[in-house]
């Protein structure tokens, strides 16, 4: 089986705010693993395509800046 990561270990991978991680999944566009209700994991080949398709940490930086811009 492999290891699953959480939320903080997500956002220190992508150097995002640990926020913006948790907006992405319940926005569909990270994947999460829900265990029961109030865990959530992330699988590492997941997050990999998340950043191959564009959603890199520093895209996904640039536009929270954007919104809080707003």
């Amino acid at each position: 089986m492999e290891k699953l990561y959480t939320a903080e270990d997500i956002a220190n991978v992508l150097n995002i705010k640990i926020e913006r991680v948790w907006t992405l999944a319940r926005e569909n566009d990270l994947p999460c693993v829900r265990l029961g209700k109030r865990q959530v994991r992330f699988n590492r080949q997941d997050v990999e395509q998340f950043i191959a398709s564009g959603g890199s940490a520093n895209g996904a930086a640039k536009q929270t800046e954007a919104q809080n811009d707003k």
